[in-house]
């Protein structure tokens, strides 16, 4: 065992030498590697001391930054609840503003509904005061005729009387000298005691002058009381003078004294009948009354009542009607309802006539009326059935806004357009009439009367035409101004689009007109000339849309272009650099007539009738009858120049 262990012993001791033998062997030969690579790590710790240095330069550096950026923030913070409370002391006042705005609205709306009562119960009682005058001068022009025909027959009585009494003095002498003596006998208590003195011819011609001078109510008096001294005279001079012509056989007669003063109360007895039957008729009559918030129901009743009645059957009521309601002419409802009385007068008014009967001072309402009126002549003969459908509301809030030109809203207010009126607007009379002189918008205006006219002025097909093509690019021609900016704006021309509001650029021009091209429409985008890539990329996209339209009309025989180019490439660029102005036409001062139609034109005094308005030359007459025909419109393209066009 010990030997064991002692080998054992040997062998572990002679492995630990194999093994330090083995090491020291490796040490020595790895020596040269170990101190390269001690050289190596030694660069290494150099460099990596290099860049920590660094890292601690850029960690003091980003502190710094750091430091720097907390300010700011800090800066940024402090700016923000500055703002923040500037905004909502903003937003407070703003609510405190709307607020007082909203409070004030609703007192201004309370004002106004105030104001318009007040001002229908003004209309009412100025309605029922003008009613009450008209009865009243009714009543006092009969009473002064009656008046008149009295004091006739009082001065036809009173030459008689005189001429009596002067061919006949002797005769009255005696007369009157029985007759006192007779009355102081038979009367004494009843009549003062005087003596007659003689009575000549010039004492009888006083009495009678003094006697027809009387009223004739004093005279029926006199007349019906029999006991009045006066009156016996009378009556017994004139039984003597009866006695006196029998006896001396004279041809001559003299008419009863008592039945010559019994005239004036049959007349009068005649005139109350005439005042009675004359209240009676009105009575049956329909009453005639001004168009208010009242009676508006019953006025388009009265309008609806008018379809298939010819304009020579209507009464004053329904023509009255006709002219508030269908014509929407209210100012000239006074003048119509005192010297209209039917429609038969209307239909045969001449144009200086309906200007003096109802006050038109304005040509253009004139022709509106006109042009009503002879719609209404003969039913069968209207081109354009659906153009009296436009009313003036439809034209100035829908139609103005589609072709682009909402800034002459007010003007074609005043003026009263309708749809008969758009048939035969021309190029003057925008100039003349609404103050339209730049000649694009002219032609803006033009072309979309021809597509009013291609519809047959049919509103609903024209809206079914738009809305079919409201999502696809397809029938250009009914496109509205807004259907057009759309457009621009889908082939990546957002930018430019809101240009074209207030322009007059749509639909109608774009295809009607031929000397429409891309330069035109991009002068009223707006797009400078220096762009030229974004004006090839408009001549391509407007190529597309508009040539397959044009295709399709029959250009050479309604849309020839002028030899001489106008003047619309010129004018145009101005018509964007300026606000469009429109002057409001304020209406002349309104002619007055007194009384009807028959006072007005009855009377032989024709010099009103034949001076001619200076303004009646708008509407050609016809040769037979006095009464003006519609003026007939050219249709013609624009002889306008869009290659000229300039920014």
């Amino acid at each position: 065992m010990q030997l064991e262990l002692q080998v054992s012993n040997l062998s572990r001791e002679l492995e630990e030498l194999r093994k330090t033998k083995t090491t020291s062997r490796i040490q020595q030969t790895g020596y040269g590697e170990l101190k390269l690579e001690l050289i190596q790590t030694k660069r290494e710790l150099n460099r990596a001391k290099e860049a920590l240095q660094a890292l601690k330069a850029d960690r003091k550096r980003l502190k710094a930054e750091k430091l720097e950026l907390l300010n700011q923030m800090k800066q940024l913070y402090g700016a923000l609840e500055e703002k923040e409370t500037e905004l909502r002391e903003f937003i407070r006042k703003y609510e405190q503003r709307m607020a007082e705005n909203d409070e004030s609205i609703k007192k201004l709306a309370s004002e106004k509904e105030d104001v318009e009562r007040e001002k229908w119960e003004i209309i009412k009682r100025a309605r029922e005061a003008a009613e009450r005058s008209v009865l009243l001068q009714s009543k006092l022009d009969s009473k002064e005729k009656l008046v008149q025909k009295m004091q006739s027959d009082l001065s036809e009585l009173r030459n008689q009387f005189a001429s009596i009494c002067r061919t006949r003095a002797s005769v009255t002498s005696d007369v009157f000298e029985k007759s006192t003596c007779m009355d102081e006998s038979q009367s004494a208590d009843e009549l003062p005691s005087y003596e007659t003195p003689p009575v000549s011819a010039k004492s009888t011609e006083d009495k009678s002058f003094k006697m027809t001078n009387s009223s004739p109510a004093s005279m029926t008096e006199g007349d019906t009381g029999s006991g009045s001294p006066l009156m016996s005279l009378l009556s017994s001079s004139q039984e003597i003078l009866d006695n006196e012509v029998k006896r001396q056989k004279k041809k001559k007669s003299l008419g009863s004294l008592t039945k010559m003063f019994s005239k004036p109360r049959s007349r009068r007895s005649m005139a109350l009948a005439s005042e009675s039957e004359l209240e009676d008729s009105n009575s049956s009559t329909p009453r005639v009354s001004l168009l208010s918030p009242e009676n508006h129901q019953e006025k388009l009743q009265l309008v609806e009542q008018l379809k298939g009645v010819h304009m020579s059957q209507w009464k004053a009521n329904q023509v009255l009607a006709w002219l508030e309601v269908y014509l929407c002419m209210p100012g000239y409802g006074q003048m119509c309802c005192d010297n209209i009385k039917s429609g038969k007068v209307l239909l045969g008014l001449s144009d200086s006539e309906l200007s003096s009967a109802l006050g038109i001072t304005n040509p253009m309402h004139r022709r509106k009326l006109r042009l009503a009126i002879e719609d209404q002549r003969d039913l069968s003969e209207i081109k354009y059935p659906k153009a009296s459908e436009l009313d003036q509301n439809w034209v100035c809030q829908r139609w103005l806004n589609d072709i682009g030109l909402p800034q002459y809203k007010g003007t074609f207010e005043t003026q009263l357009v309708d749809g008969r009126m758009l048939n035969t607007i021309s190029k003057k009379d925008m100039e003349k009439h609404f103050a339209i002189h730049r000649k694009f918008h002219q032609a803006s205006i033009l072309h979309a009367v021809e597509l009013l006219k291609a519809v047959d002025f049919d509103k609903e097909a024209l809206s079914e035409r738009r809305a079919k093509c409201e999502d696809q690019n397809i029938d250009p021609l009914v496109w509205s101004t807004q259907r057009v900016i759309k457009w621009v704006k889908t082939i990546d021309l957002k930018e430019y689009a809101d240009n074209l509001k207030e322009s007059g650029v749509h639909g109608a021009l774009i295809v009607l007109e031929p000397l429409f091209n891309a330069d035109t429409l991009a002068t009223a985008l707006g797009i400078p000339p220096s762009k030229s890539y974004v004006r090839r990329h408009l001549i391509t996209e407007l190529d597309a849309l508009i040539k397959p339209a044009r295709a399709l009309l029959d250009t050479t025989v309604h849309y020839k272009k002028k030899a001489n180019g106008g003047s619309l490439g010129r004018s145009f660029p101005r018509s964007f650099r300026t606000n469009t102005s429109v002057d409001d036409l304020t209406p002349k001062s309104r002619m007055s007539i007194r009384g009807s139609i028959g006072k007005a034109f009855g009377r032989k005094n024709r010099s009103g009738f034949d001076s001619k308005d200076s303004s009646d030359a708008d509407t050609p007459t016809h040769t037979k009858q006095n009464i003006s025909e519609p003026i007939a419109m050219r249709h013609r393209s624009c002889d306008l120049d869009f290659s000229s066009t300039t920014v």
